[in-house]
């Protein structure tokens, strides 16, 4: 049995188209998709109030054992998404509502339904664009974005998977808005730690398309506003710093190069597609 969870108070019809999502695979085939992974899958719905984005999320076979009595992941990522847009209220995607599908304590299914930012992509998209549509993008990211994280640390939110495909750009209006971060958390004592991490995290997909004075700014501007805020030996987030958390974050050893292509190929065996319930297209 699937239960709404809503956010924000919802009309009758588009309870009902909720509802139907969740419980007829060909209403759900049947909506056009933003995004396809293995677990989960992004479709755009249209309801009297407006278009919403509704994620599911799946957990078969094996990987549902890990869900028995523990929330979802769709309600997760909602609980996420309230404490960032507390922190940012102007600047975070709301969550709408969210479902589950639970039998005998484990969750097979769930969903999470979110207002969407129409006309937006998120900053992977901005090393793709033309000269012109870059240098704007750019603009807007070194405006705003320093700004957003010095806020959100300043309320003691450590968002720990800070990466680029988390920020969304609405290039009409220059409106940025944090998504997808199922792992931010309130921590009693925001260290300098969190914050690089959070920078390192971030600079991962910055660094591709900021040069080096494009990112010394950004970093400035995180420092001054951090300072106006209150934050202690801000000038500790040092470029260097960074560079040497986000060295740590993306590296790969030959071990853990290794484990990633061994992990690929049992996901592309029988017995991993029977695991994890995706199926691989057939190549000849």
């Amino acid at each position: 049995m699937v239960e709404i969870r809503a956010r924000e108070t919802l009309c009758g019809a588009d309870a009902d188209a909720l509802a139907r999502c969740a419980r007829d695979e060909a209403a759900w085939r049947a909506l056009p998709k933003l995004g396809e992974a293995r677990r989960s899958s992004v479709a755009r719905l249209l309801l009297s109030a407006g278009p919403v984005v509704v994620k599911r999320y799946s957990d078969p076979a094996a990987f549902r054992l890990l869900t028995f009595a523990r929330r979802s992941r769709a309600e997760r990522e909602a609980r996420a998404l309230d404490l960032v847009g507390a922190a940012l209220p102007e600047h975070a995607v709301r969550a709408l509502a969210w479902m589950e599908e639970r039998r005998f304590g484990f969750v097979s299914r769930s969903w999470l339904v979110t207002a969407e930012l129409e006309h937006s992509f998120d900053l992977r998209r901005i090393k793709a664009l033309g000269a012109r549509e870059r240098a704007d993008a750019i603009a807007h990211v070194l405006e705003q974005l320093p700004h957003l994280v010095a806020r959100l640390h300043a309320q003691r939110v450590f968002a720990a998977t800070l990466r680029g495909k988390n920020v969304l750009l609405q290039p009409a209006t220059g409106r940025i808005a944090l998504i997808d971060l199922p792992y931010a958390r309130a921590v009693a004592r925001l260290g300098m730690r969190h914050c690089v991490r959070d920078l390192a995290i971030l600079s991962l997909e910055l660094r591709k398309f900021l040069d080096d004075g494009a990112w010394s700014r950004f970093l400035a501007r995180y420092r001054a506003a951090a300072g106006e805020l209150g934050a202690a030996d801000v000038e500790r987030v040092s470029p260097d710093r960074v560079a040497r958390a986000a060295a740590r974050a993306g590296h790969r050893t030959p071990l853990s190069a290794a484990v990633k292509r061994a992990k690929r190929s049992f996901r592309h065996s029988r017995v991993g597609e029977w695991v994890t319930g995706h199926r691989y297209p057939e190549t000849r």
